[in-house]
């Protein structure tokens, strides 16, 4: 079964009385339920408004979308109970109110009552490590706690579809794995995540479906897999530790291969069709090794590839 479907959506937002950006041109995508998508595209790209429109907070000027099977500009309040939103941008917690507090009035916003609600608070609570924080109000959080904290507030309705907007925006890298583990989690558990970032480790890690927005058009989607055979320009990296960098770097550029020798290290970039075998016996006749490694394709190679080093296109402004 599907829990999202998306077909030919389109989104214009009218700015003056003669001038409209176009911030979807139809986008069509669909993720199988239980399964992570990682929805990427520079700023601007369309990446937030999807998710409004997914969320019923922006209604589509054209196309279709579906989640769990409900047509989401027709049947909302059907689906709107058994869906959640999360961002570091906004996390939709009273600033003055404890974590605990906050749990419980969102709770009895989606009709959990007396025991129901006091045992999904301490599920929460257990599963993000917050117990000890529970009494401590949302302004006096530090980010990491603030992020966890959003987290549980919206998995608190059971969400069948759970949409993350740069979950791990603006905190440290610890705190950025921890969240990343808690997201694993909750996937094991069986829901559905839309995962829209920046960050290509965390989308490559954690998604079993890419899809790449660019000035309001999907230009790449497919499982994760299938996106970095089809995307990368590069095979592999080979990174070596010998006796004779130098002149294993010279000899290798000599052979036709791209090459880089830095702090006493060479990093050999294998593109398409390049095989790998071939190196390893250039190698080993030219110099003693100390240490090998192969380095499979990367996200960040793809996201390169796809929109240009330079990157970053937005909606594309009409007008007069």
């Amino acid at each position: 079964m599907l829990a999202i479907k998306v077909s030919n959506l389109v989104k214009v937002f009218k700015i003056k009385r003669n001038k409209k950006i176009v911030a979807l041109r139809g986008i069509t995508f669909s993720l199988p339920k239980g399964h992570i998508l990682g929805y990427l595209g520079p700023n601007g790209a369309g990446k937030t408004t999807t998710i409004r429109i997914l969320t019923g907070f922006l209604e589509p000027d054209d196309g279709y979308a579906e989640l769990l099977g409900y047509d989401i500009s027709r049947e909302f309040e059907r689906v709107k109970h058994i869906i959640n939103i999360m961002s570091t941008e906004r996390t939709y917690l009273i600033e003055n109110m404890t974590i605990e507090r906050n749990l419980r009035l969102f709770g009895r916003l989606y009709g959990f009552r007396g025991l129901e609600l006091k045992r999904r608070i301490n599920e929460l609570l257990e599963f993000f490590d917050l117990k000890e924080h529970k009494d401590k109000r949302i302004y006096e959080l530090s980010r990491g706690l603030r992020v966890r904290s959003s987290l549980c507030r919206a998995l608190i309705n059971y969400p069948e579809v759970l949409f993350l907007d740069e979950p791990t925006s603006g905190i440290d890298v610890i705190c950025a794995e921890q969240i990343r583990s808690y997201i694993r989690k909750i996937s094991r558990e069986g829901t559905t995540i839309f995962l829209a970032t920046h960050n290509m480790y965390e989308a490559q890690r954690l998604s079993d479906y890419l899809a790449f927005l660019d000035r309001g058009r999907i230009i790449a989607y497919g499982r994760t897999e299938e996106i970095l055979e089809k995307f990368s320009p590069l095979e592999k990296v080979v990174r070596i530790k010998c006796d004779k960098p130098r002149e294993l770097a010279k000899h290798l550029l000599s052979e036709g291969y791209e090459v880089e020798e830095k702090g006493g290290e060479v990093r050999v970039r294998l593109r398409r069709g390049q095989e790998l075998n071939p190196l390893l016996v250039e190698i080993a006749s030219t110099a003693r090794i100390d240490f090998i490694s192969v380095v499979e394709p990367s996200l960040e190679e793809v996201f390169k590839h796809l929109y240009g080093r330079g990157g970053g296109h937005g909606g594309e402004e009409l007008g007069r």
